[in-house]
């Protein structure tokens, strides 16, 4: 197994820019970008940060996902690169996430859960960009001016990523 360090310097020799802290930010974005979206039925703005396949497969596996109504609270508590891929003239990041779920309507077990994600992006350059932001606070739209990203209902405030539209989730592997 590859160090971390390893992982870093061979994405750096195809992407000179990447930025580590920035990417997971990203990614984190991106999932609850696509927790709540498939969770609200707003799925169409999420394939700038997904492909269709992975909306398939998680709306058709919702369990697998905690993609329920019974979940009241989903949050990311660690993130980290795990795996850098070259196949095929492809690239691909695999991150590490633990994610916390509150389910608030549980009697008879453990309220609480940990899943371990590992999340597989695919360098893809998209050529379409709905840009429609939703907040990952209240889920209203936000607004896109240089680079910032602004709740029109919140004020909740982010930097738009220079990795939006560049990877794209194709793969989640779910561990409960």
């Amino acid at each position: 197994m590859e160090s971390f360090f390893d992982i870093i310097r061979k994405i750096k020799e195809q992407n000179f820019k990447f930025d580590t802290n920035e990417f997971l930010e990203y990614v984190r974005f991106s999932i609850i970008k696509i927790y709540n979206g498939i969770y609200n039925n707003k799925i169409d703005s999420l394939y700038d940060v997904c492909s269709k396949e992975l909306i398939n497969t998680m709306t058709k596996n919702k369990d697998t996902f905690r993609l329920s109504k019974n979940i009241d609270n989903f949050q990311i508590q660690f993130s980290n690169i795990h795996d850098y891929v070259e196949k095929n003239n492809e690239e691909f990041i695999k991150v590490y996430l633990s994610i916390f779920c509150y389910d608030k309507t549980l009697h008879d077990g453990d309220y609480f859960w940990n899943d371990i994600w590992i999340v597989t992006l695919k360098k893809e350059i998209s050529k379409n960009s709905s840009n429609i932001f939703e907040c990952d606070k209240c889920g209203a739209t936000m607004t896109l001016k240089d680079s910032i990203l602004s709740c029109n209902y919140c004020n909740n405030k982010k930097m738009l990523s220079n990795y939006y539209s560049q990877w794209k989730i194709v793969d989640i592997v779910v561990q409960k």
